[in-house]
């Protein structure tokens, strides 16, 4: 008898696969490290004003996703030369045709955007464009095929769970004022060669104690936590676990847990905490538990909750006291005239003319051969002389002492700058009349902006219903194909000065994204998009949920399929107030991939199969 000699891709298509997911889930969150991009056309029309976009924690991690995602495209294709395609069939009909429809609406978009170069690459600090979407339906395909691979799929979990528990470590650190970033060692560890001298530059959130972990924000730390602490919960009370394992989640899980509940984020706690429902409910209905592992689990959370509390509990006191303050605003009427009022309002600009209210006073300011005039809502000319440096200007009249005129260039062209406290308003004096702009010259229309519904709550959920108010009535233009993936920040209405200014107290803060996973697809791609996603998210979960049920899966596969579920619910619970980012989305579509692969996992590993070369002797 003789064996069949093995395919020639066969190391590929066996290592390959697994090694990438785990560099996607375990390498790719860790990654920190500068990155100077410059910036051109819509990019940087609305972008902060800078010419160069000095990203610290997202464009490596995008680049880093689309190679692991190329790299997965390989080992599968490599898997099916060899034979390899079972797991196919085991992913649900349904799930395929929505992921499909998804992938062929982000081409689309990207296709037809007015805004390619971020359609393709991402904004700046963001980076999520095409070539990370279709990267992560690779990765999400990848997933669904080791399902049935035991030893891969303890791979990739023992990689999870050691980069949770740096990340874990990390933010437990910063929370504890502690932040490893600020060191000496972590200032140049983060720096390239050549920028090291840079080191005393960096601008760090204002408060030691925040956390952001290797993540950027602590609304993506909670994100992160409520997709990985479900997962790693279920993972440890599985019976199968043994005590080193049980250990070695419980030093990932707790500090995990500390910046679960020390970062603030209230959609990361929502999350967290519909995914451990999961768990619970799960377990609760005849799935074994060694009640060791839930001891050792309880006591860990526990733990960690009650440190996080005792820690740091005024910053979580603050951010529960804002959710109770979101719930009364949400519940009660709104008085007429609540919204706060700026200083300059009814901004107008005809011609050589620019006409405004200031505190209630009309102003109107003239381009004139002379100079610039001024005179108030009478008919009364009004003084302007200098005030402090060069191109600095002021109205002589007591009633505006605190407007500031600042003449200047933008973008190269003749400007005035008005300002009134934090409120700015910036014009490109060109063919001898204003015309209104964003702080980095854009140009942009006096045209009321348009809302839907949270008239008088916009502060509600730190601003959302803000964005979602203005964000909404995109969807008009966007049912189909959208504006084009990333490409948010250029397509919303940028230049609602006034509501900016009630709602974040400022007017050149940048709404890049929408705090909501599906308004998120729904704007960029369409809202097609965010339909197919639905489907693929509902079909994935549904059906594993169901094999539970039904007892359908061994019980590795079981533990499997409940920490995937569990983790991919606390995400998409976070998700309808937090946005899908190269920060913590790779993992979630891995998450969500082991959830689809149907296939059951062997008792002493890979199961042997007829197409699989040396399967059987011969």
């Amino acid at each position: 008898m003789t064996r069949r000699r093995p395919n020639a891709v066969a190391p590929t298509a066996g290592w390959l696969v697994p090694s990438v997911l785990v560099l996607a889930t375990a390498v790719v969150p860790l990654i920190v490290r500068l990155a100077v991009r410059p910036l051109d056309g819509p990019a940087l029309d609305f972008w902060n004003g800078q010419s160069n976009n000095y990203d610290f924690f997202s464009y490596y991690k995008a680049c880093a996703i689309v190679g692991c995602g190329a790299l997965a495209a390989i080992g599968l294709g490599c898997a099916w030369l060899r034979g390899r395609r079972a797991w196919v069939s085991r992913v649900p009909m349904a799930a395929w045709a929505a992921l499909l429809a998804y992938l062929a609406l982000v081409i689309a978009s990207t296709a037809a955007s007015a805004y390619q170069s971020i359609a393709l690459g991402g904004f700046p600090d963001r980076y999520e464009g095409a070539w990370v979407l279709v990267a992560y339906a690779s990765l999400f395909c990848a997933a669904a095929s080791v399902r049935e691979r035991e030893r891969s799929v303890r791979l990739l979990v023992g990689g999870l769970a050691v980069s949770a528990g740096v990340i874990g470590w990390i933010g437990a650190f910063q929370a504890a004022g502690l932040d490893f970033f600020r060191g000496e060692v972590g200032r140049f560890a983060i720096l390239p060669s050549g920028t090291g001298a840079n080191a005393g530059a960096l601008v760090f959130p204002r408060r030691a104690g925040d956390v952001y972990a290797t993540l950027y924000h602590y609304n993506y730390v909670g994100s992160y936590a409520a997709l990985v602490v479900p997962f790693l919960a279920a993972w440890l009370v599985s019976p199968a676990r043994t005590v080193r394992s049980r250990i070695a989640g419980a030093v990932a899980l707790a500090p995990l847990c500390v910046c679960w509940i020390a970062c603030g984020s209230r959609a990361g706690w929502i999350g967290g905490a519909a995914g451990l429902l999961v768990v619970a409910i799960a377990r609760g209905r005849g799935a074994r538990v060694a009640r060791p592992a839930v001891l050792v689990a309880c006591a860990t959370a526990v733990a960690a909750v009650g440190l996080g509390v005792a820690a740091f509990d005024t910053r979580v006191a603050g951010r529960v006291a804002s959710l109770v303050r979101d719930v009364r605003m949400l519940v009660r009427p709104v008085p007429d005239g609540e919204q706060i009022r700026p200083p300059i309002e009814r901004v107008i600009a005809t011609g050589h003319t620019l006409a405004f209210r200031y505190r209630d006073v009309p102003v109107v300011l003239e381009l004139q051969d002379a100079g610039l005039a001024a005179r108030d809502g009478d008919g009364h000319a009004l003084v302007i002389r200098l005030a402090g440096r060069e191109g600095q200007l002021a109205i002589a009249d007591g009633r505006f002492r605190e407007l500031g005129l600042q003449s200047g260039l933008l973008r190269d062209q003749p400007a005035l700058l008005v300002r009134a406290g934090s409120f700015t308003r910036s014009f490109l004096i060109r063919d001898g009349g204003f015309q209104p702009t964003l702080n980095t010259g854009k140009i942009v229309p006096q045209d009321p902006v348009e809302t839907w519904g949270f008239r008088g709550r916009e502060q509600l959920g730190s601003g959302r219903a803000y964005v979602w108010s203005r964000a909404l009535p995109l969807l008009r233009h966007a049912l189909v194909l959208g504006y084009g993936p990333d490409t948010f920040a250029a397509v919303f209405p940028q230049h609602d000065f006034e509501g900016k200014f009630a709602v974040y107290g400022e007017t050149d803060m940048l709404v890049d994204k929408p705090h909501d996973l599906w308004l998120q697809a729904a704007v960029n791609t369409g809202v097609l998009s965010a339909a197919a996603l639905t489907v693929l998210f509902c079909t994935v979960l549904i059906t594993a949920g169901q094999r539970l049920l039904r007892g359908q899966a061994s019980p590795e596969a079981a533990t499997v399929t409940v920490a995937a579920v569990a983790g991919a619910v606390g995400y998409l619970v976070a998700g309808v107030f937090n946005d899908s980012a190269v920060l913590v989305a790779p993992v979630f579509w891995v998450v969500l991939g082991l959830a689809a692969g149907a296939g059951d996992i062997g008792a002493n590993g890979v199961r042997p199969r007829e197409s699989d070369p040396g399967a059987h002797a011969r």
